[in-house]
């Protein structure tokens, strides 16, 4: 059966109507988030680099492109980073001090379909 679109997001078929309209919010609400592992570097370390990471991370504030930034709770575990869009994220590892002189050991990038923010 072919669904028409009689309308901008009307179609003949309820069901399809809801699949349409999420799909079309899926892609609407799209995020990409960064998680990464940390490499066990001393605190003092981390510090030494600190002030050129929060440069970026003011960088990306100021053009709103994160959504949130952040060490997870449980010490030296990893951290992570909500972004926008996903190049927004794919150009935030190539930047980061922490990415960039190994505090941060292995990072993923992956889309998030975010429904509430």
């Amino acid at each position: 059966m072919l669904i028409k679109f009689v309308a901008a997001k009307k179609i003949q078929v309820p069901h399809a109507y809801y699949y349409y309209t999420r799909s079309y919010k899926q892609k609407e609400n799209m995020k990409a988030v960064v998680i990464g592992e940390s490499s066990g570097a001393s605190m003092e370390t981390v510090m030494a680099v600190y002030p050129r990471h929060k440069a970026i991370v003011e960088k990306y504030i100021e053009r709103d492109e994160v959504i949130g930034i952040g060490p997870f709770g449980d010490s030296g575990r990893g951290n992570m980073a909500i972004f926008k869009t996903r190049a927004a994220a794919e150009q935030w590892v190539k930047e980061d001090p922490f990415i960039l002189d190994g505090l941060v050991k292995s990072f993923v990038i992956s889309d998030w379909n975010d429904t509430m923010l």
